[in-house]
């Protein structure tokens, strides 16, 4: 059985999409994290916020221009996340924004799985 190559098109798309929107969800979810952590705006708020999302920001350009390679780094990059979320859903007081962060976590690392998975399948076909 053949894969058709319009749904494996489409099915590109979608994921691509779906990485995107948990890439910079997960990018607003540290800027938020941030804020609550230190709610006065201030220069250490904004150099906390970067050093968290500097990791994430040197894949952006992989992920807009759909560089395979950079996409599957990203996937590993959103584990160290992931582990981070679970950390963080372990204290008390910060229960809810674990579970938030580990929701993107997965959400992200899935899209990207299956972005590459699919990618694989659309060159071969």
């Amino acid at each position: 059985m053949e894969p058709d190559s319009n749904n494996n098109a489409g099915d590109l798309t979608g994921y691509r999409m779906g990485a995107i929107v948990c890439f910079y969800s997960l990018i607003f979810y540290f800027a938020v994290s941030t804020y609550l952590a230190l709610p006065t705006p201030s220069v250490s708020s904004l150099i906390i916020w970067l050093i968290q999302i500097t990791p994430l920001l040197l894949f952006a350009p992989g992920l807009h221009f759909n560089i395979i390679r950079s996409n599957i780094w990203l996937s590993f990059i959103c584990l160290i996340y992931f582990i981070h979320g679970v950390l963080v859903a372990f204290e008390p007081d910060r229960t809810i924004m674990g579970v938030i962060e580990i929701s993107l976590c997965i959400g992200l690392f899935s899209c990207l799985a299956l972005l590459v998975k699919r990618h694989q399948d659309y060159k071969r076909a």
